[in-house]
């Protein structure tokens, strides 16, 4: 199984790093902070969902040109919970097995986690591996 690699605390929205809120300017690089932190998320989510936020959510196709801190702020929020969902999709996928996993994984014809085409994707692949893990424990 290939899984993103994500720092927990941060997926949880838990950034203990510079300290600083979405729409101001990193003192060393001048990008947004937002942007700064979006980036491990980046890799988390895969192109094609961290895309899908950018578009849905910030209203542009880059970080960097979110038009305000507010609207940063709900892209951020809605990337650490794809982040969240990635999680639960790990958690989940150890429980049902390798086998179980590929088995759910297979009409979705992806070589990674971080190659689901959308949240839609996201979605059903951690319903269906619910359905997996209740029959399973009962």
């Amino acid at each position: 199984m290939r899984f993103p690699s994500c720092r927990v605390g941060a997926a949880a929205g838990h950034d203990h790093g510079s300290g600083e809120r979405p729409g101001r300017r990193h003192a060393r690089t001048g990008r947004s902070t937002a942007d700064c932190r979006d980036r491990g998320l980046s890799r988390t989510l895969g192109e094609p969902i961290y895309a899908e936020i950018l578009r849905r959510t910030g209203h542009s196709a880059d970080a960097r040109t979110i038009p305000n801190a507010e609207r940063q702020k709900q892209t951020i929020e809605k990337m650490q919970a794809a982040a969240r969902g990635f999680e639960r999709l790990r958690h989940l996928a150890e429980m049902a097995g390798d086998a179980q996993f590929f088995a759910v994984t297979e009409r979705f014809k992806i070589a990674s986690v971080t190659e689901l085409p959308s949240l839609a994707a996201l979605k059903q692949l951690v319903e269906d591996l619910e359905s997996v893990a209740n029959q399973q424990v009962a």
